[in-house]
């Protein structure tokens, strides 16, 4: 299996990730290009399958920690069983702060929020739907470190990207690894 380093571009600028598990801790994030991991008939990794190998997952705000990216992989693990009704999943710390499904992205947002507010302050919020406006405008009342959803609906990612603290992300939502790396590797420094 080879990998290489993944990096996104943000207003200019090209770079891997902020920090490891603490700020002031190095670390990278590497995407497998060529090979795959099978046993018998099931194929566990393969190139382009999963959360790290998205080359389009961040459009607006800061470079990630890895945090925030195992946060995010593990919102989606909670979001590909809730398929029927819009679900947010809030995770803080690679814990859920809320889990919520509502009638509406911005419903399903505002009652994850709701289930410990001190918690998701700061967190990973994952939405199962295309982030509309209203979903979008109940974010930005509060502190978020990372938004991720199938899509963003005309207008939601103007209002995400005027607060510059917060990393907004598009991911193939139902294509994720149970493996906390999203089928990448890690390396940080102890």
């Amino acid at each position: 299996m080879f990998y290489e380093k993944a990096t996104w571009e943000i207003g200019g600028e090209r770079q891997g990730l902020r920090y490891g598990e603490n700020p002031g801790q190095e670390a990278a994030l590497y995407r497998l290009v060529n090979g795959n991991l099978a046993l018998g008939e099931v194929e566990a990794i393969a190139p382009g399958r999963y959360l790290a190998s998205d080359t389009e997952l961040l459009q607006s705000g800061k470079h990630p920690g890895k945090i925030n990216i195992t946060d995010a992989d593990n919102a989606l693990n909670i979001l590909r069983y809730f398929k029927e009704r819009p679900c947010v999943a809030i995770m803080k710390h690679n814990n859920p702060s809320g889990v919520a499904i509502g009638e509406s992205p911005a419903d399903a947002y505002v009652k994850a929020d709701m289930a410990d507010r001190v918690a998701a302050f700061g967190g990973c919020i994952a939405f199962n739907r295309a982030v509309d406006v209203a979903a979008a405008e109940e974010i930005a009342k509060r502190y978020a470190e990372v938004v991720v959803a199938p899509e963003f609906e005309d207008g939601a990612m103007e209002i995400l990207a005027a607060r510059k603290t917060c990393a907004s992300c598009a991911s193939r939502i139902w294509i994720v690894s149970t493996s906390g790396s999203g089928g990448g590797l890690w390396i940080s420094r102890a």
